[in-house]
Parts: C-alpha cells; structure tokens; sequence
C-alpha cells in the first residue's frame, strides 16, 4: 500500500467549483462531516486503545497465574521485561500472596513490597488478583491515548480549514455533486463506526473530498491491518501459553512421582524393604504420645540373629545380607496385622505392638522365634533369634521402654540364646 501523501492541484480544488449562494448548506455539510469523523476517530482511538491494554494485561494476567501456580517466576520476569519494551505499558507488577514483589519489569524491585500509590508515573492501573495466590498490576500510559486524540483534532482542524476554503468558492453548480460525494464519505465513516470495516467511501474524482475518502479508506485498512495482526499475535501468544502449561503440568506430574520415590527411600531400608530406624522411632514416639494420652499400654519387641558375626565371618557379607533379609521377611509375615515392623540396625530388628496387652506381645514374640526357627535359608540352614520384649509402662519415654526391651534381649542372650524375655518392671 503506498504511504506517500496526496497532493491537491489548485486546478482540482473546489474552489474553482462551488457557488458562494451554497455557502449555508455546505456549513452545515462541513459541520455534519467534521461531528462524524471527530466522533468516530475519538471513540475509535479509546476503543482501539483499550482493547490492546485489555489484550496485553490478558497476556500478562495468564503468565503470572501460571508462574503463580508454578512458583517459578524466571520465565515471568523474562517476558514481563520484554512486554514492558512497549511504550504503551509503563509499569508491570506481579504480587504474591503476602504483598510481596515476585517479578517486576524493574529487576530491583523484586522482593520488595509494593504499594502503587507510590507510583509517580501518570497513567491508568489495571489490577486483578489471582486465585488468592497474588495479584498482577500493570500501569498504561496514556501518551499513545492522547497522541491518538491530538492526531484526530489535528485532521479535524486541517478538515475545518478545508471546508473554510471550499465554502468560500461553492458553485452553486456542484452543490449536488459534493453533497452526494459528503455522504457517501458519511455512510462510509458511519459503517466503520458501526463495525462494517470492509465498507470504503467510494468518492471518485482528485479534489479534496476524494483525498479524504481515500485517506479514510486508506487508515481504516490500516486499521483492520493493526487488529489482524494484533489477533494473529494473540493467538500465538495464546498457543504457547497453552503449550507452556502443558509443559509445566508434565514438569509437575514428574515431581509428583519424584516425591513418592523419595518418600518411600527415607522411610523404607533398603536391604530388606521393610521400615528402617527413623520410621520405627517416629512410630515408637507416636505410640508413646498416644498411650500418655488415652491411658492404653503397647508393647516393643527388640529382635537380634544369633551366632550373625560367626555367620558373616565364615559365609561373607553377601550371604550375611541374604539372612538378614529372609529373617525380615519371615518377621514381617509374622507380624502382618498386629503391628509394625523394622530393622532397628545390622542384625537388629523391632516391633511395635499397638493398643496390646503383655500376653498378646509374648504370644506374637514366641510366635516370630518359631517361625524363623522353622524356615532354613539356603546356603546357610537354619538360624535362630532371641528375642527382648518390654511393655509400657504410664510415663515412660522412648530411652526407658527401649532399655528395658535391650535388657531383656540381653538376658536372653546370656540365656544361651534363641529364646524370649521379657523386662515389664524396670523403673
């Protein structure tokens, strides 16, 4: 499309056309005109204005709920500090949900807390809170506004000054002619206004009428042209926004999974899978409060191999873990149901019975000593385990029940082993 502006021969004028005794019909013409296109090209310039800061905080709105939701802000400040390349935008500001400053297209200022009354640039704030998780704030100039409403007064002065120089030369012989050719302009501006943005002033000729029907069909179609491509950029803004989330969720997800693993590695020991010492001591503590609290008893079982050192020292570490591993299992199955268990360390391992009475505890420890008696592992036969059992007692902490339990383990040991004892009354 050619930008060159058009030049007005004197010749061409209308001027040389119009009869002065048209003069009061073509003042109030000029004045219908000039109403139109001042109305129009004021309200266009707020409309088109506004729906860009409207698109533009709708962008910037959608990344910070995103980075919001995310708590990662690298990627938001990235494109708050491009978008605020643009001199329409003056300031942009994404909160948390304490007020503080998370991106700022001023690097600064992040971390601080913001307060837009402090703002001494002029312009119009847009604010909208998210989810409770923050809020966005973004301050639009108003330059672009008013240059575009200094631009409309200008050409409606330049109109006015043409219209002064037309009414003083009207023929009377080409008043129809120029009013036709006013309303046809007229329809044109009227129809643009109302939506209809293919509708063109067709005024044919090179006087100053057509000059203007071609300089309207000539902005409007760069009007339609700005909006085409600020849609088009919308929508690609809008696709990889979509695709961003998308990644973002999948970034998630994984983490998600990454957690569960993690989880189950600081609760889990890895040799023979069932709870290590710290999950055993987290239970062992909550079992204490709950028994302080509601005046029930439970009881520990502290469980040791027999003979594992000789079985070490003569078989090698690898066959030392294959027992350690097939003793947890044979415990765990024992156990099943009746309560939790662990390995406490090495050779070591302790249950805790829940809400369990002495004679229920014993049963369950004479129970485990059997059952491991009872199944030989492979390359190595049978082994055997002595076991300490200890009750609760009102006031005890996790140092005493636990003592009690060793001493009782002790003293089967010291009973020639592979057999049950018990310490209730240490105090």
């Amino acid at each position: 499309m050619n930008d060159s502006p058009v030049t007005i021969s004197p010749r061409h004028s209308l001027k040389y056309r119009i009869a002065l005794i048209v003069f009061v019909l073509e003042v109030l013409l000029l004045t219908f005109v000039l109403t139109h296109t001042l109305s129009f090209l004021k309200s266009q310039a707020l409309s088109d204005t506004a729906e860009r800061h409207r698109v533009q905080f709708d962008l910037i709105r959608d990344m910070a709920r995103d980075a919001l939701f995310a708590g990662e802000f690298e990627n938001l400040q990235s494109f708050i500090e491009k978008m605020a390349l643009d001199s329409a935008i003056i300031r942009i500001v994404a909160i948390n949900d304490k007020g503080t400053v998370v991106a700022h297209n001023l690097l600064e200022y992040v971390g601080t807390t913001f307060d837009p009354q402090r703002e001494t640039h002029s312009g119009h704030w847009s604010f909208e809170d998210i989810n409770g998780l923050g809020g966005i704030y973004v301050l639009f100039s108003l330059a672009s506004q008013e240059q575009r409403m200094a631009a409309a007064r200008q050409l409606g002065f330049s109109i006015a000054l043409t219209g002064v120089l037309i009414i003083g030369v009207v023929g009377l012989l080409f008043g129809y002619l120029l009013t036709r050719r006013l309303n046809a302009l007229t329809v044109a501006v009227d129809a643009f206004r109302g939506g209809n943005h293919s509708m063109k002033a067709n005024v044919a000729g090179r006087d100053e009428v057509a000059v203007l029907a071609k300089s309207f069909n000539f902005m409007s179609a760069k009007i339609v042209e700005t909006m085409d491509h600020l849609k088009n950029e919308r929508e690609q803004l809008e696709r990889r926004v979509s695709q961003r989330t998308q990644e973002l969720h999948s970034a998630q997800q994984e983490l998600l999974r990454k957690n569960r693993e993690l989880e189950v590695l600081s609760t889990v020991d890895r040799l023979t899978q069932i709870y290590n010492r710290g999950f055993l001591e987290d239970t062992l503590a909550e079992e204490i409060a709950r028994a302080h609290r509601t005046g029930e008893t439970f009881g520990i079982i502290l469980i040791d191999i027999d003979d594992f050192k000789r079985i070490n020292d003569s078989m090698g570490h690898d066959c030392g873990d294959a027992v350690i591993k097939a003793v947890a299992t044979t415990v765990a199955d024992a156990v099943r149901g009746s309560g939790t268990v662990g390995r406490w360390g090495g050779e070591e391992f302790l249950v805790v019975c829940s809400d369990c009475e002495f004679e229920t505890v014993r049963d369950l420890a004479s129970r485990i000593h059997r059952l491991v008696a009872e199944h030989p592992i492979e390359g190595v036969g049978s082994v055997t385990v002595s076991l300490g059992l200890a009750m609760y007692v009102m006031g005890d902490g996790e140092t005493e029940i636990l003592k009690r339990a060793d001493l009782a383990l002790y003293e089967a040991k010291n009973s020639g082993k592979n057999c049950v004892k018990s310490q209730t009354a240490l105090r």
